[in-house]
């Protein structure tokens, strides 16, 4: 920043109006403010910091108390700063609160605070402003943004009021850095510092998690260095074409053994199946009788049920039985009616002998008798017929009863053949239970294999875990080493700061800390100094 204009009124120990014009300077950059003690130097400095910021140079006093008392009531505080930031000029002009006689009537106002900042262009009566900013806090942030510090930092470094040199110098090495990058403009260089100084540190990392990584591989391999490594490569990689060939040669015969083992299990598998249908059939044998006798049954079942058509006939012969005995009873009844009629047609014959008026008579009932006759020969057919039935009833009673025997001892046989069926059904029950039971155990031996595996992969991450743990906790304590040796490196070179300082003053000059040209007891350095670097 280069000050071009300075107007002050009722400031500080000015009164009136007070123009302080650096232009006169013309391109001289070096220049001295001095006067007696009182005469308003510091006022200036004062009048700089509270236009650009609002207060003054030692950051004791704002606004209002720089007001001067000598001042005429109507005349307002008021500072008005030129600057120039490269080629731009700047403007800024503050007015602080403060009373002042009101314009109608009597008594005293406040006056409100007013701030702006002003972009100048041209020069002389063609000069313009362009605002950029109005309002004390708006003002105030406009001037940080361009100037890049803020008033305590300005103080410090641009300013330093007397007796303030001190705090610059007892800052910290973090605050002096910040400002000592605005002012000289390093802050490029410290962000390309900062690039290279992690990408050394990622180098450094990567080199170190290399180097780690290769002792690593070194101790796990029992090598005490990578020539060694490599030597056993080479007689490994030897080994490894043997023992490939052997692998190949291993293989065939495996697979040679695996065909015969195929085979073998083949061959097992039949004799298995040999051996099971051997006792099946063994089996069947000891049930032989009790299959014939059921064999036999099944034949009786079958005659049996050959038999239906034969009950059925008899059910209708005993049904034409029964009605060929209603006609039998029918015919008997008219054959000992016409017995009865013989009787006495042979009664009326002798009767009529004896009385030849009644054979005229005698002759009709001949004639009926006659054809009774038909009747008595249907008669003795029936009786014939009777007799055929009731044969015919008896071979069928006779039939039925056999059926009826070969029915019971079928029903007996069908019961044994269900009961044993149903002794066989526990056995096809366990066998599909054991089936089930085989398939569980298989599943479970498969789980097994798997868990062991998972097993297996649990301990490695655990040995992974235990090694990167072991890693972490000695770089923990390197950091905490580091920050116990930065700690006490930093208290070291804040206590060599005076013995520093006394010891770069000449005999003589006047201590820029606090003026004197004596020093009776300077400070002493406890210990080696400790550089900035």
């Amino acid at each position: 920043m280069k000050p071009l204009r300075l107007e002050m009124d009722a400031f500080g120990p000015f009164a009136g109006t007070q123009l302080v014009d650096f232009a006169q300077l013309g391109g001289k950059t070096f220049f001295l403010i001095h006067g007696p003690t009182g005469s308003g130097k510091t006022s200036i400095l004062d009048a700089m910091c509270f236009a650009l910021f609002g207060d003054s140079s030692g950051g004791e006093r704002d606004g209002a108390q720089m007001r001067s008392h000598h001042a005429a009531p109507d005349r307002l505080t008021r500072v008005r700063f030129d600057f120039q930031l490269g080629e731009q000029r700047y403007r800024v002009l503050r007015v602080p609160e403060q009373m002042r006689p009101a314009r109608r009537g009597g008594g005293q106002v406040r006056q409100a605070a007013q701030a702006e900042l002003h972009r100048l262009q041209g020069e002389g009566d063609a000069m313009q402003e362009e605002v950029l900013a109005s309002g004390w806090t708006r003002v105030t942030e406009q001037v940080v943004q361009l100037l890049g510090f803020e008033s305590r930092q300005f103080r410090q470094v641009i300013v330093l009021p007397q007796g303030r040199f001190f705090e610059f110098l007892k800052s910290s090495s973090v605050e002096r850095e910040k400002i000592l990058q605005v002012l000289f403009g390093t802050e490029l260089y410290k962000r390309i510092e900062e690039a290279l100084k992690r990408a050394a540190s990622e180098l450094d990392s990567q080199l170190e998690a290399c180097r780690t990584r290769r002792a690593t591989l070194l101790a796990q391999a029992g090598a005490a260095d990578p020539q060694e490594l490599q030597d056993r490569q080479a007689a490994q990689t030897a080994a490894l074409a043997a023992l490939q060939q052997q692998e190949q040669a291993a293989l065939q015969a495996a697979r040679a053994a695996e065909a015969q083992l195929t085979a073998g299990r083949q061959a097992a598998q039949h004799f298995a199946e040999l051996d099971t249908a051997q006792a099946e059939a063994a089996a069947l044998d000891g049930q032989a009788p009790q299959w014939t006798e059921r064999r036999a049954q099944l034949a009786a079942a079958r005659q049996a049920a050959g038999l239906r058509p034969w009950h059925q006939a008899l059910q209708e012969a005993q049904q034409s039985l029964v009605q060929t005995q209603s006609v039998a009873g029918q015919r008997q009844a008219q054959l000992a009616a016409a017995r009865v009629q013989d009787e006495q047609a042979r009664s009326e014959q002798q009767r009529q002998a004896a009385h030849a008026g009644e054979i005229e008579r005698l002759g009709e009932r001949i004639a009926q008798l006659e054809a009774a006759k038909d009747r008595v020969t249907a008669l003795a057919q029936a009786r014939t017929g009777y007799s055929g039935a009731a044969t015919q009833q008896r071979q069928a009673a006779q039939a039925a009863q056999a059926a009826a025997d070969a029915a019971t001892r079928a029903a007996d046989s069908l019961a044994q053949l269900q009961a044993a069926i149903e002794a066989q059904r526990p056995l096809a029950a366990s066998l599909a239970a054991a089936q089930m039971a085989l398939d569980q155990a298989r599943q479970r031996e498969r789980q097994a294999t798997q868990l062991q595996q998972v097993l297996r992969h649990c301990e490695q991450a655990a040995a992974r875990v235990h090694e990167q743990g072991t890693r972490v906790e000695a770089a923990q304590a390197q950091v905490q080493a580091t920050r116990q040796a930065r700690e006490t490196t930093w208290h070291r070179w804040l206590a060599g700061q005076s013995a520093r300082l006394a010891r770069e003053l000449a005999e003589g000059e006047a201590c820029p800390v606090c003026g004197s040209h004596e020093h009776p007891a300077p400070a002493h350095a406890q210990g080696p100094a400790v550089a900035d670097e």
